[in-house]
């Protein structure tokens, strides 16, 4: 970090656009309070530097843009350097974007990468044909902050393009940004018809790694026709199309797939692929969708009992906190005093009786009363406590605390 800092402070120093900038702080302002302000940008005193940051984000513009960059370069502590960047985000007018588009030309990857953070807080929308040209920019750092930026940013007119840019990510975490930002610009197209549209065009003509991309961005859209072209690329003959084929599946926006996804959880060719899917399923199945209780509550059960790996039934047990049913309470019990999922059972149980205390009582009264004397962890047995006392209540007319 100390030598990201460095090279932004030496770029201030010696980039030629730097000082082009710098000469938009050096006009003479007609306000002695900022002039006050910017004065105590130089005090010995943190706090005072710091109230001096926060004064110039709501009294300044973009003639403080490149000051405000040398103190983010240049902070000597990391709440100075954040102050700087707050300050930067909340600039009012509108030629701060284009001061800030104009820094990154000639800056040090660090100093790219926080110009392009700073665009994304901003909301800088103008600014998206200069963040999709730096997609391919040299420095990984810079690259995955365009990729945030572009996944607030970007609009529905912008997924071909972002489709391209996906297809040519460096690494799978590359690719896995750019998979975000292609599915939050898709989604702003509408329902999921419009929504799949450009990455079904694009997998009209992809070779067999392309489809390997795209696949998985597909999923995440949902659709019929996402899983009709997902379904056909489940038998494909190319075990890499395959892989793809059922990360699409895995990444479904709701729980449509679920049946599906048990077929895959009970019979996946490989562990990697039944693992996803029970994960998969854990994902899915609590979310609000209209469906009753018990029927995620039994999508939550097979999960677990055809679970691998204790990672997998850890996040099963923890999504079971969200399916407020007494069969719920009873499964979670059960794996308390496992060792390897007895915490993660424990917690599920506690958070259960606490939405269910007033419906459930004695059910939850009984439950706490079970696992108390084992809880460990100090914040969660007093939770566990205050879940009793509730149940107790609720159940006998005794007096809530």
């Amino acid at each position: 970090m100390a030598l990201r800092l460095a090279l932004i402070a030496t770029w201030l120093i010696y980039c030629p656009v730097w000082h082009g900038l710098a000469a938009l702080a050096t006009e003479q302002t007609a306000d002695p309070l900022k002039s006050k302000i910017i004065e105590m940008l130089a005090s010995p005193e943190q706090s005072v530097r710091l109230a001096a940051l926060r004064s110039l984000a709501r009294l300044g513009d973009y003639t403080d843009v490149p000051l405000l960059l040398q103190k983010a370069g240049q902070a000597d502590t990391a709440a100075e350097r954040q102050a700087a960047i707050e300050a930067l985000a909340e600039l009012k007018g509108d030629r701060v974007n284009a001061v800030l588009v104009a820094a990154m030309d000639g800056a040090p990857p660090a100093a790219r990468a926080l110009i392009v953070n700073v665009l994304s807080e901003r909301r800088a929308v103008e600014a998206i044909p200069q963040l999709l040209a730096r997609a391919d920019d040299p420095d990984g750092q810079v690259r995955q902050e365009v990729w945030k930026a572009l996944e607030v940013l970007a609009e529905a007119e912008h997924a071909p393009t972002l489709i391209q840019l996906m297809l040519k990510a460096r690494s799978e975490e590359e690719r896995q940004w750019a998979e975000r930002a292609v599915w939050a610009a898709c989604k702003k197209a509408g329902d999921s018809r419009q929504a799949a549209a450009p990455l079904l065009k694009a997998l009209e003509k992809a070779t067999a790694a392309e489809r390997c991309v795209l696949l998985p961005a597909l999923g995440r859209l949902g659709g019929p026709q996402a899983l009709e072209r997902i379904q056909s690329a489940l038998g494909d003959a190319d075990p890499q199309v395959r892989r793809a084929a059922v990360r699409g599946l895995c990444n479904w926006p709701d729980a449509t797939v679920a049946d599906r996804l048990l077929v895959v959880a009970r019979q996946g060719e490989t562990a990697e692929y039944r693992s996803w899917a029970v994960r998969a399923v854990a994902r899915v199945a609590p979310l609000p969708d209209g469906r009753p209780a018990d029927q995620k509550f039994a999508l939550l059960n097979e999960a677990l009992r055809l679970a691998e790996r204790s990672e997998d039934k850890q996040l099963i047990l923890t999504r079971l906190a969200a399916v407020r049913v007494p069969e719920a309470v009873q499964l979670a019990l059960a794996y308390c005093d496992d060792p390897q999922l007895g915490a993660a059972a424990q917690s599920t149980v506690v958070a259960l009786a606490e939405s269910m205390a007033a419906t459930h009582p004695q059910l939850c009264r009984q439950a706490m009363e079970q696992i108390l004397p084992a809880i460990k962890d100090v914040s969660l047995r007093q939770r566990a406590e205050r879940a009793w006392r509730r149940a107790a209540g609720a159940g006998d007319g005794l007096r809530r605390p």
